[in-house]
């Protein structure tokens, strides 16, 4: 869960200030000493800063302004917060879940192939680590068994996504994110057509 919660940041590279890899270390650091057992959870006040400090780093790499990237900067912060309190089963379940969105908020701001190959083989990652939660382990056997179902499930797939690529019909976005613009959209026009 932790090289996971890691290894998915790595595609979060061109958008995220330098400030926020310190961060991730830091927290994955505390989440490794917990889980070594040399430091306790954090309280109640300890998670409160780590909120606030968080909030805080986003609104100064932003500048407070909200955008894209200001809002994925967001729910990364608030993806590996949620390792701090991860205590049972299906916290860890959460985490992955979590990484899974964090994988596909990547391909918003990277869609080489090089990051396509990357993100099969953390979509395998996270799968198997899934696979590996549901069987009940952390154990060796536990991961071997998950990155074996997890392999399975990504060739099972294959054939169905290569139709879906190849008979699916090119459509544009449904949907389309505001980027930041110097163009003000309220107030009157100062065009008139007829009709």
């Amino acid at each position: 869960l932790l090289g996971g919660s890691l290894a998915v940041l790595a595609i979060h590279y061109s958008h995220l200030p330098l400030l926020f890899w310190g961060l991730a270390l830091l927290i994955v650091g505390w989440r490794w000493l917990m889980h070594s057992g040399r430091f306790s959870y954090p309280g109640r006040i300890a998670k409160v800063i780590a909120v606030m400090a968080a909030t805080a780093a986003v609104v100064a790499s932003y500048s407070g302004q909200f955008s894209l990237e200001s809002a994925v900067a967001f729910f990364v912060m608030a993806a590996l917060l949620k390792l701090l309190e991860m205590k049972e089963r299906r916290d860890g379940y959460i985490l992955v879940y979590l990484q899974y969105f964090l994988l596909a908020g990547g391909f918003l701001f990277e869609q080489g192939l090089l990051w396509g190959l990357f993100g099969l083989l953390m979509l395998t990652q996270i799968t198997a680590t899934l696979v590996s939660l549901q069987a009940g382990g952390g154990s060796k056997p536990g991961l071997v068994t998950g990155y074996r179902y997890a392999g399975v499930l990504m060739l099972t797939a294959l054939p169905l996504m290569l139709v879906f690529y190849l008979l699916f019909p090119r459509l544009g976005p449904l949907w389309s994110i505001a980027l930041q613009s110097d163009k003000a959209f309220t107030g009157l026009s100062g065009e008139m057509a007829p009709g």
